[in-house]
Formats: structure tokens, C-alpha cells, sequence
């Protein structure tokens, strides 16, 4: 049971992951996907409530990762594996979503360390979209729209976690993390 600060959220349950890439636990984990049986296709109101279940794939909601994300400071750590089974990973030394009024502008430290490579970067400071909601900067086209899912668009983006569920895409609207292996194939499974 997480219980941020009062005012923030009312108390919810999270999913504690007890082993990370790194051999620790304790990390909440705000989003898993593993065998895409959850559509990430959604509203500007479910990623704002979440959806799916904490011990299954999900989306923990943009409000409760407000509520833990504004009561100190905390790490973002994303473990990501392909289809092939490799698994890599990127941890960020600082990690804050913004509330509603800012649409959920994301704040990132740098990425300390990892094997995955630094795909969020092109994300820090943007505010989320979602396909009913565009808060992107590309003039020209809803990059929420067009890769199908929610994100933290900037001109579109290097990394969607919430990308659609497939190996392979000529549009690279699959789950992907670009510096994962300089391309935008599908990944297999996403954690963060």
C-alpha cells in the first residue's frame, strides 16, 4: 500500500518490484508489459487514473506517479528485454511527474547508468499526450495519434513504452527503446 502525502492521492496499491537489473529492490513499478495481452491505446483519462492490474501489465496512472514522484526525491530505473531475450536497462537519477495543470511534464536527472542507452533524454521536460489529448511539439501531425498510445511526445520521441505490442513495424509504432540497438524494433518486455 503507497500513501503519499495527504491531499495529493488517496492510498493505492503498487507493485514492488523485489528484483531489479541492479540486485535490489523496492522500486514501485509505475509500468510492465510482458506479453501484451493490455492494450496501451487510451484516453487522456485512463492514463491519467491507470489502468490493468499492479501484478500484471499496467499503467499505474499519472496522478499517482505525481503523488510519489513530488514527496522527495527518486530514481527511474527501466529495464527493458527483446524478443531474443537480451536485457538491457537505464537508471536515471532523477525522476518527477508535474500534476494535471502542467499535463504531467516529465523532469529527468541524467541516466547514471545503464546498458540501454539514454532514449528518455529527447523526453525530458514534456508534457504528456495521449491520442485525445496532443501536448506534443510537432506542428504537423499528433504523435500520440499517430504512434498509438500515450507518451511523453516531444518531436515525436525515442523511446515509447507504451507503444503497440509487436516484434516489428515499418512505422515504429511498436514498444521500443531506440539506443537499445539503434533501430525502433518492438521489445519483448518493459519496466519502469
Amino acid at each position: 500500500m503507497i500513501r503519499p502525502r495527504a491531499g495529493i492521492t488517496l492510498p493505492f496499491i503498487a507493485y514492488c518490484n523485489q528484483r531489479s537489473s541492479l540486485g535490489s529492490g523496492g522500486w514501485i513499478v509505475i509500468h510492465r508489459r510482458y506479453n501484451g495481452q493490455l492494450d496501451f491505446e487510451r484516453s487522456w483519462q485512463e492514463y491519467k487514473e491507470g489502468f490493468g492490474e499492479p501484478d500484471e501489465e499496467h499503467w499505474l496512472g499519472l496522478k499517482k506517479i505525481h503523488g510519489i514522484t513530488r514527496s522527495g526525491e527518486h530514481e527511474l530505473l527501466v529495464e527493458l528485454r527483446d524478443f531474443d531475450g537480451t536485457g538491457k536497462y537505464a537508471l536515471y537519477d532523477g525522476f518527477e511527474v508535474s500534476d494535471e495543470g502542467t499535463n504531467f511534464t516529465l523532469s529527468l536527472g541524467r541516466m547514471s547508468r545503464g546498458t540501454a542507452g539514454d532514449s528518455m533524454r529527447v523526453s525530458d521536460g514534456m508534457q504528456f499526450s495521449t491520442p485525445d489529448r496532443d501536448n506534443d511539439r510537432d506542428g504537423n501531425k499528433s504523435c500520440a495519434e499517430f504512434y498509438r498510445s500515450g507518451w511523453w511526445f516531444n518531436f515525436c520521441m525515442e523511446a515509447n513504452l507504451n507503444g503497440l505490442y509487436k516484434q516489428k513495424d515499418d512505422q515504429h509504432q511498436t514498444m521500443n527503446w531506440y539506443r537499445f540497438r539503434k533501430d525502433y524494433q518492438g521489445l519483448k518486455e518493459a519496466t519502469m
